[in-house]
């Protein structure tokens, strides 16, 4: 049976439109324009589609292609793909600026998000870079940024970069570029390492290997600052020169040489004029002059 009413106009001023089928009312058209799919619209929303079960409500889909939903309960809601196709967001009649794949990937800017197996990724992409900005109070302040070679934390205000492990602060790097590892307070320019007994430094390569009895290292023990080499071969060594010249060495075998990198007594000085050991105290002073043709005791 059908109800034709083809280029005219049904008019009830002043009443709702009611459908029903075998009786019970399917949709309703208010008075006031809303329009009800499944039981009475609440004012003001235009179409208000009611469950009273879980499921989706409205579904909007291509004859062979995507199907997309509203889905509702007394739990969980959402929008999203009811079949195998991404979720895109887009404005101004555009392509997608956001997209939700089937996997649950993220991305912004891209419609390709990266997918690691095991991994939710957001991907953050851009003609110069990707980049993530952090507001307080709808301002800017600090951001992750990169280009197609570099990666940068910033911090736009006089404050500091901060690492947590196991919820405690482990690292900072403070606003005067002062970096401080097991303290919130780095002390002096540069890097300052805290530990409340033994603070080490410790430096390992390929061929030390890389456990805490390798390579070697500098620490502070109470007030002593020890300086170590603890591979057994390995000797201490002390440059001048941009590194070309041997200062000072401490053999592995305890042999100490200044000026020469082969020690062959406990203690080896060398040096082509004056060699010399001095009291301050006493003005003392022990040596060995040497000119072109003659050695003689000072």
């Amino acid at each position: 049976d059908r109800l034709d009413f083809a280029y005219r106009e049904l008019n009830f001023d002043g009443y709702n439109y009611n459908f029903r089928t075998s009786g019970t009312e399917k949709m309703r058209l208010s008075s006031g324009g809303d329009l009800g799919i499944g039981g009475v619209p609440t004012v003001g929303y235009k179409l208000d589609a009611i469950r009273t079960s879980p499921g989706y409500s409205i579904v909007g889909r291509h004859a062979t292609g995507g199907q997309i939903g509203i889905y509702n309960s007394t739990g969980d809601n959402g929008i999203g793909t009811i079949n195998n196709y991404n979720l895109g967001f887009f404005t101004n009649n555009s392509a997608p600026q956001m997209t939700l794949d089937t996997s649950g990937n993220l991305g912004l800017g891209t419609s390709s998000p990266q997918n690691s197996v095991g991994f939710a990724t957001l991907s953050v992409n851009g003609s110069n870079g990707g980049q993530i900005a952090f507001q307080s109070g709808g301002v800017s302040k600090q951001f992750i940024f990169n280009t197609s070679t570099d990666l940068s934390i910033y911090n736009g205000e006089a404050g500091s970069l901060m690492f947590f492990t196991s919820a405690l602060e482990r690292m900072r790097l403070d606003a005067s570029g002062k970096l401080g590892i097991g303290t919130s307070n780095p002390s002096r320019d540069g890097l300052n390492v805290f530990h409340t007994t033994t603070p080490y430094v410790h430096l390992t390569n390929t061929t030390t290997g890389d456990t805490s009895s390798d390579g070697g290292y500098l620490a502070l023990a109470g007030t002593e600052l020890r300086l170590g080499n603890q591979e057994a071969s390995g000797d201490l060594n002390m440059f001048v020169d941009n590194d070309s010249t041997v200062g000072i060495i401490i053999k592995s075998g305890g042999k100490v040489g200044i000026g020469t990198s082969s020690p062959v007594s406990k203690l080896n000085v060398l040096s082509t004029k004056t060699v010399a050991l001095s009291t301050a105290d006493d003005f003392l002073t022990l040596g060995l002059t040497v000119d072109d043709d003659n050695a003689y005791n000072t």
